[in-house]
């Protein structure tokens, strides 16, 4: 048999095991994981890549199925790293990528942004969200390949920075960065596209962008202040821990399965935050502002 045909009857086979096996474990996923699609934001177009892909999604499904544990503080640190995705098409890189050296974990640094920036951010984020689309609670604005000038690509510069000394000083490369908006009451009316409010799905970066190697996030809203819930909670096999977001705080995390993590449901307020994933690799790094 030709290779291609076994590798194209190798993935079809494999979708149908994993529908298969969600049908048989109905009962023993929560309800929310069953009604909630972990989208793709780009699906890889190598074979290849198809088949690495259809194997992420099917660990990170596995991950959020046996994810439970009450809710606990988090205790930022070290922590091992989770099974390797993506090593077929997408290398490693010693002594940057999550591996043994720099280790996995979660850390926190706080006031990367100044009271009067988290002002200035809040005041230019609300603008920029006005007559944009809404998923659910969530409103976002890809900051894609061209990356802002001004204040924005300022943090954005001072995140990886921060994230790049706290590891030991690795060289890396923008891959994706988002303003973002939570909002409860969701915005109703034309622009709303989904109103299930699944964006509070859990989820394993790395699992969705084969590039990301390093997750951060840079607050704008404090919990219990300018929102309640909507903390930032990891979801591991014997505890959830849960982390408050806090204006100016920035909290990173290696991007593998060894973090999966979601967002608390909110009962009420705004939570404003700008997300960055960073790659270790030049080659997968934004073309625009990747690197000093």
């Amino acid at each position: 048999m030709p290779w291609d045909d076994f590798r194209e009857r190798y993935v079809a086979a494999l979708m149908e095991e994993e529908r298969a096996e969600m049908l048989q474990q109905q009962d023993q996923v929560p309800d929310w994981f069953l009604t909630s699609e972990v989208r793709k934001k780009d699906a890889p177009e190598t074979l290849d890549g198809q088949v690495e892909a259809l194997v992420a999604q099917k660990k990170q499904r596995l991950a959020i199925a046996r994810s439970a544990g009450p809710l606990e503080p988090l205790i930022p640190g070290s922590l091992p790293c989770g099974e390797a995705l993506y090593e077929s098409v997408y290398r490693r890189v010693p002594g940057c990528s999550p591996m043994a050296e720099p280790s996995c974990g979660r850390w926190l640094v706080d006031e990367v942004a100044s009271l009067e920036e988290v002002a200035a951010m809040r005041s230019t984020m609300q603008e920029a969200f006005a007559g944009l689309y809404h998923s659910g609670p969530l409103t976002s604005l890809a900051l894609g390949e061209a990356f802002p000038a001004g204040a924005t690509q300022e943090l954005m510069q001072r995140a990886r920075h921060a994230v790049s000394e706290a590891l030991g000083g690795p060289k890396l490369f923008f891959s994706g960065a988002m303003l973002t908006r939570f909002q409860i009451p969701q915005v109703e009316g034309d622009m709303q596209r989904n109103s299930s409010g699944d964006e509070f799905a859990p989820h394993v970066d790395k699992a969705n962008v084969a590039s990301y190697d390093w997750s951060a996030l840079l607050y704008f809203s404090t919990a219990g202040e300018d929102f309640q819930g909507g903390e930032l909670i990891f979801l591991d096999a014997e505890a959830q821990r849960m982390l408050k977001p806090v204006r100016g705080r920035l909290a990173f995390f290696s991007s593998g399965l060894e973090n999966l993590h979601r967002i608390g449901p909110m009962t009420w307020g705004t939570r404003l935050a700008l997300a960055v994933w960073f790659t270790c690799s030049e080659r997968h790094g934004s073309a625009v502002h990747a690197a000093d």
